[in-house]
């Protein structure tokens, strides 16, 4: 009994890191204008057009990492509809979520 435990512990675990990662995933307006898609398969759309990567930082909290083709990084967390947190330069980013329903 107790490693059944201990497995659907390890499960609902992965399952919250996995959420926590996933919330980034969807169309963005971007604080300087522009249309951002962060996609499933860790790639990131600007204006429909390849333009970076993402990946996880810190699933708890909802972090994520772009990686910009033009050399930027953006260190950002996700809070509902609303995306914010600092590029490399400590420059503050943020983005508010196209749609109106908010991932859980």
């Amino acid at each position: 009994m107790t490693r059944a435990i201990l497995t659907l512990l390890l499960l609902s675990s992965a399952s919250a890191a996995a959420a926590g990662c996933d919330a980034a995933i969807g169309d963005w307006r971007w604080f300087n204008g522009g249309s951002v898609t962060i996609t499933q398969q860790k790639t990131v759309l600007m204006n429909g057009k390849a333009a970076g990567k993402w990946d996880c930082a810190d699933p708890k909290r909802g972090a994520t990492v772009v990686r910009w083709d033009a050399g930027f990084v953006d260190n950002l967390t996700v809070a509902g509809n609303r995306m914010t947190g600092k590029n490399q330069q400590g420059v503050p980013v943020s983005a508010d979520r196209k749609t109106t329903t908010a991932r859980k």
